[in-house]
């Protein structure tokens, strides 16, 4: 429903219509209107204020929820208009202005990462989970915990998928990965290696592959890599 009724390629009809209180995208510019009424006359002063405004926050939230849902397209529309925006000729990419200069609510544009790689973290219980949504054949992506971050990655090639963990800063103790494949049923086999040395491990598949182990503290420049055979 927010993608049919509130999202437009372009604001201008909408915002000539009924004039926002301030004018965060203009004639000719996409983005996604903070709330319409398709089924009622519009309120007009008596609705909500800041109702007809455009908020590169809200933008960024509505993606996020748009990809965990499986609306990849929609959420990356949404994002690739708001950056149209400010794409450094009209507006500066790194102030997306609200109430004022630098407004903190643009900060959810750290969601859409969050949504894209599908990444979840537990710290006390040492679990991590991460199943790309983009590029899930070849796929390289930025994780933080509670004292380190580093890249995770992803490749599916012949029959096989390798995902990996790698700090490069702080620490990070696992214990446990929950990852996705194609089809959770055709798994034939799980390998861990720690810094390219084999692990003991035990794994069950659910909605996704649950890999257990003993619990490791990975370090700046350690690694740890899960092999699955398909």
């Amino acid at each position: 429903m927010v993608w049919k009724y509130n999202w437009t390629n372009d604001v201008g009809p909408q915002t000539e219509s009924h004039l926002p209180e301030r004018y965060y995208a203009h004639s000719g510019e996409p983005g996604l209107i903070i709330c319409t009424w398709p089924f009622s006359k519009h309120p007009g002063e008596d609705g909500v204020r800041y109702r007809d405004e455009v908020w590169t926050g809200i933008e960024y939230q509505v993606a996020t929820d748009m990809i965990f849902r499986g609306m990849l397209d929609e959420g990356l529309a949404i994002v690739k208009a708001l950056h149209s925006r400010y794409d450094g000729t009209k507006h500066n990419p790194w102030n997306e202005i609200e109430c004022g200069d630098h407004y903190a609510r643009a900060m959810a544009s750290y969601g859409v990462l969050t949504a894209l790689q599908d990444y979840s973290y537990d710290g006390p219980e040492g679990i991590m989970g991460f199943s790309p949504k983009l590029t899930p054949k070849h796929f390289k992506g930025f994780f933080t915990s509670a004292e380190g971050w580093g890249n995770i990655s992803q490749i599916r090639d012949r029959g096989k998928q390798e995902n990996e963990v790698a700090v490069k800063y702080g620490k990070l103790n696992l214990q446990q990965l929950k990852l996705s494949t194609p089809q959770s049923s055709s798994v034939k086999g799980v390998k861990v290696y720690c810094n390219d040395k084999e692990i003991l491990s035990t794994y069950k598949v659910n909605s996704q592959v649950e890999v257990s182990f003993n619990n490791v503290e990975l370090k700046k420049g350690d690694n740890l890599k899960v092999e699955i055979l398909l």
